[in-house]
């Protein structure tokens, strides 16, 4: 102890102790190979990501954002949630952006993946009234959410980005969509249906025009289909993390 306290001068009596007393203890050498990682859980292995449940109103504001941003990942980190789940939610998206043929999650990428559509489908100002579905699905407004969801499933399994601004439904869920609509704020005016011939109710919902009084649509009138489309499809996702975060 004297000898070390001579050797160090400067420094203090109970480090010297310390570097006499402490054993070395020896860096233990481990390989790099896949079974010397920890397992998953493990303490110190990568954690598993819980699933996220997403409200239909916060995914879509999302989605927007992401339009302006570019970046799924920093959306998520600005918002707070959990940047993990931008994969699950690539995943969830994509195959209902190649049925409808357009993108919904709109990223800045030096290129688009293969089938990956390269038309955008972006939110219309004058369509926001049709938002309040999202609460309605949210918040079960009159037990309406699982009418969402079940008009969601079938949109999607009728969908081909053929369709365009056509909704095809099943022929019992085309008068509950106009319903649903028409208790949105909807005019039944706007609200164009036929049963094609294969029994399957089309649906074309005219965008309000500012005025004009005339209920006879003409061959430049726009439509709301693809905006309804977008709308029930987030919907769909929202539904889909729900019931897997219930697992």
């Amino acid at each position: 102890m004297d000898f070390a306290v001579k050797k160090h001068p400067d420094r203090p009596r109970g480090l010297v102790w310390l570097d006499i007393a402490a054993k070395i203890r020896p860096r233990p050498l481990v390989g790099r190979g896949r079974e010397n990682r920890p397992a998953l859980g493990a303490p110190g292995g990568n954690e598993v990501a819980a699933p996220h449940a997403w409200t239909a109103s916060e995914l879509s504001k999302v989605l927007d954002e992401v339009v302006r941003v570019g970046d799924l990942e920093k959306v998520l980190l600005a918002r707070g949630a959990p940047v993990s789940q931008a994969a699950a939610l690539r995943r969830a998206v994509a195959p209902m952006e190649r049925r409808l043929g357009r993108r919904l999650l709109v990223e800045d990428t030096a290129s688009i993946r293969a089938g990956v559509p390269r038309r955008v489908l972006r939110p219309i100002r004058s369509a926001r009234g049709l938002n309040v579905l999202l609460d309605w699905f949210d918040r079960d407004v009159d037990g309406r959410r699982a009418l969402l969801i079940s008009l969601a499933d079938d949109l999607f399994e009728h969908l081909h980005p053929k369709q365009g601004d056509r909704i095809v439904l099943s022929q019992n869920r085309g008068p509950k969509l106009e319903r649903l609509l028409e208790d949105a704020g909807v005019p039944k005016t706007a609200l164009i249906s036929e049963i094609d011939e294969l029994g399957m109710c089309m649906l074309r919902v005219q965008r309000p025009r500012r005025g004009q009084k005339s209920e006879v649509p003409s061959q430049v009138d726009q439509y709301l289909g693809l905006v309804l489309k977008r709308l029930l499809l987030v919907i769909r996702v929202a539904a889909k993390t729900s019931s897997d975060e219930g697992r």
